[in-house]
């Protein structure tokens, strides 16, 4: 806004009027919670700004009232940089000031905002390694040791498992240990889970007769192995060895009726005509084949039958182990 100043001469009998043009940018604005330092706003004056405790000063803190009636820059805010004051951050999260706004480190298992949501699932400690166990007994008692299932901010955890005991009487089998902790505070759980591994002892290893195969059970060798001797055609067994005798290996983990096998020996006599299916021209897949047909077909008809009657998915002439021994006779003899 311009004012004039009116200057009067006495010396002079005339009066003369001087006109002298002020100018003035007018109030530079309120700065909100802050303060306008200066009180003439004409032209070459300037005036600065500050701001009161917990804020900070963004933008220009002097401003230059000019000769086009406008000041220099722009006014200036005061931003609240004491935001962590009302300790927002709960459960332990640590705040962090900014301007106008905080920032919250929350600890472990914590998140939100404020930290205020609780996403720790129940802590699990002391969850049992897988156990194994073999045993010339048709039954074993199994124990272990129980997991520890809690919740490290002390909120309520309910535990359940199969095995409140922790360990049972066992068979021959495969089984499953699980312990399932809930957490109602927040709905998470956690699992323990181990697998309980029950066998019978391991049968030793047996030796393919000379000028013959060895011709066995190729599915559930962990629980028995029910084999049968095929020699050669030009060879016959052991004298003292019958070839429709089936070794047998269970829980035990001992051969019956004997570890030792007949090898097949030299001999220009014909085989018997019961003990065709036990003879075998060479060990090429075609003749492969051939004696797995006819060991599911003995398998069935001694008193180890029910292997094929409990497990018919697994009787199959696929699944039959056949090792053929070094071949020393060629043809007949």
């Amino acid at each position: 806004m311009d004012s004039s100043i009116i200057v009067i001469t006495q010396a002079d009998p005339t009066l003369v009027y001087i006109s002298l043009l002020v100018i003035s940018c007018g109030h530079p604005g309120i700065l909100i919670n802050g303060y306008l330092n200066g009180r003439d706003f004409s032209q070459g004056k300037f005036v600065t700004f500050s701001c009161k405790s917990g804020y900070k000063l963004v933008g220009n803190q002097q401003r230059t009232c000019q000769s086009n009636k406008v000041w220099s820059g722009s006014l200036p805010s005061c931003i609240f940089v004491n935001t962590c004051n009302s300790n927002p951050c709960q459960n332990g999260g640590s705040c962090i000031d900014g301007e106008n706004q905080y920032t919250c480190n929350c600890i472990h298992g914590y998140t939100g905002v404020h930290c205020e949501k609780d996403i720790q699932p129940p802590i699990v400690k002391n969850c049992s390694s897988n156990i194994r166990s073999t045993s010339s007994s048709r039954f074993v008692n199994i124990t272990w040791p129980a997991p520890t299932l809690y919740d490290p901010f002390s909120h309520k955890v309910v535990v359940s498992t199969n095995y409140p005991h922790h360990g049972s009487i066992f068979s021959w089998g495969d089984y499953t240990a699980r312990y399932t902790a809930l957490k109602p505070f927040n709905g998470l759980r956690s699992n323990c889970t181990f697998n309980i591994t029950v066998r019978p002892l391991p049968c030793p290893n047996i030796s393919t007769p000379l000028n013959g195969a060895l011709v066995c059970n190729g599915w559930l060798t962990d629980f028995f192995r029910a084999c049968v001797v095929f020699c050669q055609i030009g060879t016959r067994p052991s004298p003292d060895h019958d070839l429709s005798t089936m070794y047998f290996c269970g829980g035990a983990g001992r051969w019956f009726p004997s570890v030792l096998l007949p090898s097949c020996q030299r001999s220009s006599l014909q085989p018997p005509e019961r003990d065709a299916f036990h003879y075998f021209m060479s060990c090429d897949k075609k003749h492969i084949d051939q004696m797995t047909k006819n060991y599911i077909n003995i398998l069935r008809k001694t008193m180890f039958r029910s292997v094929c009657l409990k497990f018919k998915d697994l009787c199959k002439p696929e699944n039959v182990d056949v090792q053929c021994s070094d071949i020393q006779v060629n043809e007949v003899i």
